[in-house]
This record gives structure tokens, C-alpha cells and sequence, in this order.
């Protein structure tokens, strides 16, 4: 019951929090009238009624997208502002019913519990618009999937590649260093994941110095909106190998990144190479609440 009250109470805070953007918005626009939408989602047209109850406009143009911007703007607000404000009465309600011994303080393992919920299906409530107006307002939310393309779109420069390095490349067309690899590139673009192949990141070693670490993948966990790294480590049966994996799973460790909490890895052996079918059930179990 704890985890559900913190889960409510981190909805409250990111109600208020919207709720007051828009009312600044509000307060910024002194507009009257409405805009009458015509037309096709490709081609919409737009028309100014200023009298209440007319059905006839004034036909806005390109010239005039400051007034649509400014129209919708104000319809968006408002609209959001009506939503915050209903659910905010309907959770504090709630909240001020519950019992004192239901409502906290916490424990530090209750906060972090891995089973707490988060406010990710409400950030996509408050986020979807109508896709004719969407390109014309500023929003308050981005949609998982909004949040998704941006986070994909973001240019970087990974690791070199060697002359000797084998071409392999996935079925996005970037290259990677093995067949495993490969697959697993391959299997969560087929699942729809969000990942970077080798995305630099900056840690540092025992001794406080700042590297620079390619991961082999950089998992989007679009739910929840937290970045998961995944290495795959496929020479298990060569003893340096090992050596060198325990390594780098400590300077993870160092670094606040745990297996199961930020890390996911796979292994192989020239005996018992990468079973994609594991892998996916592996993904579905890191990432219960986005496949």
C-alpha cells in the first residue's frame, strides 16, 4: 500500500507542476473567439469565429500562424488545466481518507522497491493532443514515444573500427562487431526498443580518473524513460576474457551501475553460443511494462 500511496503522491507533484504551466499560460493570452478546424489532417484549414454561435469565420492563412499558434496555445491550456485539476481533487481525496499509518514516513527499501510504479501512463494522458494542433502549440509532456524519436535522433560518435574488424551490420544498417552482436541488434529493433550501439559514457576508474566506456548497447527503457546499458561478453571460455569482464562489471559497480539496476549482459562460449530466444525472455523480464 506504501508503494501505491508514493506512486499517488508523485502523481500529485507532477499534476500541480502541469497544472501551474498552464495557468501561466493562461495568463498570457487574452484572446476571444475560437478556431474552427476544416479540412484534412494532411490539409487542415482554419477559420476564426469570433461571435458565439456563428458557424461562419475568417479564413487564417500562413500568414496568420502567430493567431492559430496563439488559439490553439490557449485551447491546449486550458484543456490541460481542466484535467491537472480533476485528477489533483480526485488523489487528494483520496489521500487525505487514507489512515496516518498508510500514508508514510517510509523505509529506505520501500522508496526504491523495484515493484513502485511510476507516473509514466499519466505523462502520456496529459501528453496526447490532436495531431492537427500538436505542431502548433507548446506542449507541457512529451508521449513515451515522442520522448523515444528524441532520444534516438541524438547524434554521437561511437567506437572506431579496426581494419581487421569483420563487416557486420544490422538491419538498421550500422555496423557492429560480431554476430551476436548482430542479433541482438536486430531482435530489439524486431521488439521496438529504442538502443545505441557503442554510445560513449563517462566513468571513472578505482583510482577517481575520468574514461570514456562504449557499452555495446544503450537500452531506452521508454516507460519508465531510464537509459539501460546491455554488454554482451561472448568469449566466456577464454580465462583472460574473464579476467576482463569481472573488471569491467566492477568499474560498473564503482560507478552506481549494478546488474539488474542499469545493467543487463548476455554470455557465450564457443560451446554454448547466444541463444536469442533467452535473450528476448530476458528483455521481457527487464522490461515487463514496455513489451
Amino acid at each position: 500500500m506504501k508503494h501505491i500511496v508514493k506512486e499517488l503522491k508523485e502523481c500529485l507533484g507532477l499534476l500541480k507542476k502541469t497544472a501551474a504551466m498552464a495557468e501561466k499560460g493562461l495568463d498570457d493570452l487574452s484572446l476571444t473567439g475560437r478556431i474552427k478546424v476544416c479540412g484534412t489532417k494532411k490539409y487542415p484549414q482554419f477559420y476564426l469565429i469570433e461571435k458565439s454561435g456563428s458557424r461562419n469565420g475568417k479564413y487564417l492563412g500562413k500568414k496568420n500562424l502567430p493567431v492559430i499558434k496563439a488559439y490553439f496555445q490557449r485551447d491546449y491550456n486550458r484543456r490541460q488545466k481542466k484535467k491537472c485539476i480533476f485528477l489533483i481533487k480526485i488523489i487528494e481525496r483520496f489521500l487525505n481518507n487514507l489512515p496516518p499509518e498508510l500514508t508514510g514516513p517510509w523505509e529506505a527499501s520501500d522508496l526504491s522497491s523495484p515493484g513502485a510504479v511510476q507516473c509514466e501512463s499519466l505523462k502520456n494522458f496529459l501528453a496526447k493532443e490532436s495531431p492537427v494542433r500538436r505542431p502548433y502549440i507548446n506542449t507541457h509532456l512529451l508521449t513515451d514515444d515522442e520522448y523515444a524519436a528524441q532520444w534516438q535522433a541524438i547524434p554521437y560518435k561511437g567506437k572506431s573500427f579496426g581494419n581487421d574488424a569483420p563487416e557486420l551490420f544490422t538491419d538498421r544498417g550500422e555496423r557492429v562487431r560480431s554476430k551476436s552482436e548482430m542479433l541482438i541488434a536486430n531482435r530489439l529493433s524486431a521488439l521496438g526498443i529504442c538502443y545505441r550501439y557503442e554510445y560513449p559514457i563517462k566513468l571513472k576508474d578505482r583510482f577517481g580518473q575520468k574514461l570514456t566506456v562504449y557499452p555495446d548497447f544503450t537500452i531506452l527503457d521508454k516507460c519508465s524513460r531510464v537509459e539501460i546499458l546491455l554488454e554482451h561478453f561472448g568469449k566466456m571460455d577464454d580465462p583472460d576474457y574473464v579476467a576482463s569482464f569481472i573488471e569491467k562489471l566492477s568499474l560498473y559497480e564503482r560507478n552506481g551501475i549494478f546488474p539488474g539496476s542499469g545493467l543487463m549482459f548476455t554470455t557465450e562460449t564457443s560451446r554454448r553460443p547466444l541463444d536469442i530466444r533467452l535473450f528476448e525472455k530476458y528483455l521481457r523480464t527487464f522490461l515487463n511494462q514496455c513489451l
